[in-house]
């Protein structure tokens, strides 16, 4: 890379680094050959490499929400399943099918799942 298009600015050389694969970034000798002031040039770079690693760091607890999120979605999901399938004439488990417990615990698990899906909704208003 050139140092002629290197920025001498910590976060338009965070923005440019974000888009190199880290094996090939530049040297932080060719912002210091850019700058004439090697102690400046290490000091940027440190705050763009900063700046790129916490930028990572949140995309990766990003995803991990999303996932438990969705995860927790699923769950729900089987729960409510499970608990029809135990009510049912199928399988007719008394404590379930007669149970005005029963009703109680449908009706907090579709309140949950109402919630965590709210959740997925506000979660993807933030990330865009």
């Amino acid at each position: 890379m050139t140092t002629a298009i290197l920025p001498t600015d910590a976060s338009e050389l965070a923005a440019l680094l974000r888009r190199i694969p880290a094996g090939e970034w530049p040297d932080v000798d060719d912002l210091a050959a850019r700058l004439g002031d090697s102690d400046r040039a290490f000091k940027i770079f440190s705050e763009a490499e900063s700046e790129v690693q916490r930028g990572n760091e949140i995309d990766a607890l990003r995803a991990t929400l999303n996932t438990a999120l969705t995860d927790a979605q699923a769950n729900l999901r089987a729960a409510e399943h499970t608990i029809g399938r135990l009510a049912s004439n199928g399988v007719y488990d008394i404590e379930y099918a007669e149970s005005t417990t029963n009703a109680d615990l449908q009706h907090l698990l579709s309140d949950a799942s109402r919630a965590v899906r709210i959740a997925l909704v506000l979660k993807q208003r933030i990330d865009n």
